[in-house]
């Protein structure tokens, strides 16, 4: 149970004197000026233009407060975990009922971390823009460390949508304007009862998997989902995947797909993906989307394109799915395989900003927090689609959850 405490403060409003509170003993707002903290840290971030905002922590709704006041027409979607005892003792606060009153505020708050999750993937979707109470954060990851890194997720994927805007922008309006197919015509068309998917990167440890590939692409029980970035080592070898999956929104993406573009595979591209590489590619194109859209199925990823395959893969039901060259880690010294358009990129380089990680043998190996990020998400993953059994191929990371098998003994464990 949380310890939450009210603590005076300096500033008023109205001639009421504004609290402060202590969750576990950890500070949530300014002390002495709560007020004028929420105004500086808002008016820090552009929220004048959206129309519909999240924001994932409660607190005592100053930074709500500020929101409302910088935009006026805005609506927002309040997210947290509250208990009823919680909710009872924060909703006596005046400042806060005067907030939580507004009709422009919907409160997504419940007691459970599951439904709360829910919340987030019915409404977080539809928000222009997403703001953390950073504060609230640290309580939260002592107390559910994957709800903490889904907020961190949704953050991260904020700070990409704000770097590459106008990319995001121009890519989604002329995306529409080429008629794809949806992502369910592409279940309907390909994925008919496959017992091994294997979603094949481009990391290092590839470079010793196209020997192997080349027999798996053999069985009809078995279907091929290549990243974009690994499709210039598969080529090069000889191995033509069953489908190739984007997410990136740069134009020079459309360099990945060169050596296929007149092809029969299917594209399966984000619905703000490389404009150029859809209109330049010629073969079957299929447009998912990461929120509901005209009944399709929901394809639910991050920044990275690798969980937006693992999340295609998993819609299908499987009985396995196989990580080949999903290393997210430096393995012999590169970033990625070979052949693929990055050049002297996918050389690996020690840098200050490295991280560590345990590989498969329960070494240490370097990584980075991207990298990392995309570990805990497929982790989170595995655990929520237990009738599914996941193998991990490559050297890299350890992925928990998989069942980690060298490369050389997957035809073995395919028998």
């Amino acid at each position: 149970m949380r310890e939450i405490e009210f603590v005076k403060t300096k500033e008023k409003i109205d001639n009421t004197i504004l609290n402060t509170i202590k969750i576990n003993n950890t500070l949530i707002h300014s002390k002495y000026y709560p007020l004028k903290e929420a105004e500086k840290t808002i008016s820090s971030r552009n929220l004048v233009n959206a129309k519909t905002i999240g924001v994932l922590g409660l607190g005592l709704g100053y930074h709500i407060y500020e929101i409302l006041k910088k935009n006026e027409n805005c609506f927002i979607y309040v997210f947290d975990v509250l208990s009823d005892s919680d909710k009872s003792k924060l909703y006596k606060d005046k400042f806060l009922k005067m907030v939580i009153d507004d009709e422009r505020v919907k409160l997504k708050i419940t007691s459970s971390y599951s439904r709360l999750v829910s919340y987030l993937k019915e409404s977080l979707n539809q928000c222009d823009e997403v703001f953390i109470l950073k504060s609230y954060m640290n309580i939260l990851k002592a107390e559910n460390l994957d709800l903490y890194n889904i907020f961190m997720d949704f953050e991260a994927q904020r700070i990409t949508n704000t770097k590459f805007k106008r990319e995001l922008e121009y890519n989604i309006i002329n995306n529409e304007s080429l008629n794809m197919k949806s992502i369910n015509e592409f279940y309907n068309a390909y994925m008919k009862n496959y017992e091994n998917i294997f979603i094949v990167a481009a990391g290092p440890s590839l470079n010793e998997c196209t020997t192997y590939l080349k027999e798996i692409t053999k069985s009809k029980n078995n279907f091929i989902i290549a990243v974009g970035t690994a499709v210039g080592t598969l080529k090069n070898q000889g191995v033509n995947p069953n489908a190739v999956c984007i997410l990136d929104p740069l134009e020079i993406i459309y360099k990945q797909l060169e050596k296929i573009k007149d092809s029969k595979i299917p594209l399966l591209m984000a619905y703000s993906a490389s404009h150029r590489a859809a209109k330049e590619y010629n073969g079957p194109k299929y447009i998912y989307y990461n929120y509901i859209k005209d009944n399709n199925i929901v394809i639910e990823c991050t920044n990275s394109v690798a969980t937006a395959a693992l999340s295609i893969a998993i819609k299908a039901n499987p009985k396995r799915i196989f990580f080949i060259g999903q290393d997210l880690a430096y393995v012999d010294n590169k970033v990625h395989s070979d052949n693929t358009i990055n050049g002297e990129e996918h050389i690996y380089v020690k840098s200050d900003n490295d991280f560590v990680t345990q590989d498969v043998l329960g070494n240490y190996i370097y990584t980075s927090k991207f990298y990392l990020d995309i570990k805990k998400w497929i982790e989170r993953t595995i655990v929520i689609n237990s009738n599914i059994e996941f193998i991990n191929t490559g050297r890299g990371a350890n992925i928990i959850g998989c069942n980690n098998i060298e490369i050389h003994k997957i035809l073995e464990y395919l028998i």
